[in-house]
């Protein structure tokens, strides 16, 4: 039997998403859903919440490749992104029309498919296989014996808790459900439907050549090739691992995106703030160049259409067409929005992480012998780990922002200072708390695969596990020799129902979050 609940987890596995140049960063990913479904889930409705966000700050912008923008910035959210505003180059990227072709080339090849296909449609049979198997043994065995029906609940539970958020149906209401298989399998079917681009050679190589076709402008109006100065400065910059705090925030892999998020976000409303300050000069009909009138564009019927006349001037008149209009507010370091989407991801993968683990536990607590025994105090062990693991992962990353030197590190490629001692001790701390969850998540998903090696090797069928000695001690335990699958029917009908809504809601939430738009 153990065969039988092993397998649905070796067969989701390659519906994970990956990305990594490198084995051991993806192996580590792995790990680390296993090891923590909450930092897992907390991470992918992160990239969602994110998707939203930048659509919505974008919604309200018409200039030109505003939309292309979108799907960038979107696209770019499984490596480090940075930006560069030294001499005016962001301006020049955004205004320029010669810089149209960077726009596209860049959204372009950030469009590859990673959803459906027959990596993840594998799973899903390798799914249904086991839940058959495991179902029919254990229901043939309660049906002989009903004194076999604490043993025979592991089989039904592990069948129902993998299959019913990929096919959307419960199995008998005997089951007890089973918190990882649940929390992967929504996981799973979150990432395939908002698809990552987590390919980080692809995502490095798409900005790397579309930066060779950038303009900047030059003070008497002329345009200059970037890649034709001697030490070429380009607007968009990937960081690779030797320039990050936390290594892993470089590997391109969705599961950090929990470290991504404020650099992020902060580049999302640099960005934003220049789109939006040159959107409301061409409404306004104000051309860059101050010796020229407004131009009218012949296709006056699409609003993120400029005559290219009005976008052409010197490099100062470009940098103040892009600066915001009144006075501007001092920028935080974690960016606009972060903390509502983390307090939003947080409660989400909570949700999940305990409202498949607490339906577990529920279960097999007033399974008879009724009480705390080995069986729930598995999955409560689980459920801890898995949170603290997400707990000191994301403590780790905010440490992490704050020993930056913001904003220097962030839109400025010359002169950054020093870190000060504050920021020194937070690079410490951060690295010492990202290395503790690493080490709980690995013993964590150790525990996962020994929790389902115990289950079916008759470990948690001794009169120890069996017994009461958790709730009344080993002087007064006792043990339900036989039990009725009809006095449990509707404990496990309302722990499966429970599990089942938790992760409905929780891929119903993705699900009904604002996707970019794809390019024209």
């Amino acid at each position: 039997m153990t065969g039988e609940r092993l397998l649905p987890s070796l067969a989701l596995i390659p519906a994970l998403p990956f990305g990594s140049e490198t084995t051991m960063d993806n192996f580590m990913s792995i790990i680390l859903t296993l090891g923590s479904p909450t930092l897992a889930a907390y991470s992918l409705i992160l990239t969602t919440l994110n998707d939203t966000y930048v659509c919505t700050r974008f919604s309200d912008i018409t200039f030109p490749n505003s939309d292309h923008a979108i799907q960038i910035l979107a696209g770019l959210q499984q490596l480090p992104l940075r930006l560069c505003t030294d001499d005016g180059l962001l301006a020049a990227l955004i205004v320029l029309p010669s810089n149209n072709r960077w726009w596209k080339k860049v959204a372009f090849r950030l469009q590859y498919d990673n959803s459906w296909s027959a990596r993840t449609i594998y799973p899903a049979v390798m799914v249904v296989l086991a839940y058959w198997i495991t179902t029919k043994g254990a229901f043939e065995g309660v049906a002989k014996d009903k004194a076999d029906l604490l043993d025979s609940s592991d089989g039904p539970a592990v069948g129902c808790s993998w299959v019913w958020v990929r096919l959307s149906s419960s199995s008998d209401p005997h089951s007890e459900t089973d918190c990882p298989h649940a929390q992967l399998m929504a996981i799973v079917v979150g990432y395939m439907y908002i698809s990552p681009k987590c390919n980080s050679k692809k995502l490095r190589k798409a900005v790397l050549k579309s930066n060779d076709l950038a303009f900047q402008a030059r003070e008497d109006g002329s345009l200059l090739a970037t890649s034709s100065t001697q030490n070429p400065q380009h607007v968009v910059r990937l960081e690779s691992k030797g320039r990050v705090l936390l290594s892993d925030e470089a590997c391109g892999l969705p599961i950090f995106v929990f470290l991504r998020v404020y650099n992020w976000s902060l580049c999302v409303e640099q960005l934003a703030e220049f789109f939006e300050a040159a959107s409301i000069r061409a409404q306004s009909r104000i051309p860059v160049s101050t010796n020229h009138q407004w131009e009218s564009d012949e296709d006056d019927v699409d609003p993120l259409s400029v005559h290219h006349l009005n976008r052409r001037g010197t490099r100062n008149e470009i940098i103040h067409y892009c600066s915001p209009l009144g006075l501007r507010q001092p920028r935080s370091r974690w960016g606009s929005g972060i903390f509502k989407r983390m307090v939003t991801a947080s409660f989400l993968a909570l949700m999940l992480q305990w409202g498949s683990t607490g339906s577990a536990i529920i279960i097999a607590l007033y399974t008879p012998t009724i009480g705390f025994g080995c069986r729930s105090s598995s999955h409560l062990l689980y459920g801890i780990i898995s949170t603290i693991v997400w707990l000191l992962m994301t403590l780790s990353s905010i440490l992490g922002q704050l020993s930056s030197n913001f904003p220097n590190d962030i839109y400025q490629l010359g002169g950054p200072v020093g870190p000060r001692l504050g920021q020194r001790l937070s690079a410490s701390a951060a690295v010492a708390l990202y290395r503790c969850g690493k080490v709980l998540a690995t013993m964590n998903a150790i525990w996962s695969i020994c929790i389902s090696v115990l289950h079916f090797s008759n470990v948690f069928n001794s009169c120890f596990c069996n017994s009461s000695v958790f709730r009344d001690g080993f002087d007064r335990a006792l043990i339900t020799m036989s039990a009725d699958p009809e006095d449990v029917s509707d404990t496990w009908t309302g722990g499966v129902i429970l599990s089942l809504v938790t992760a409905s809601a929780f891929v119903g939430f993705i699900w009904m979050q604002r996707r970019p738009p794809r390019p024209k």
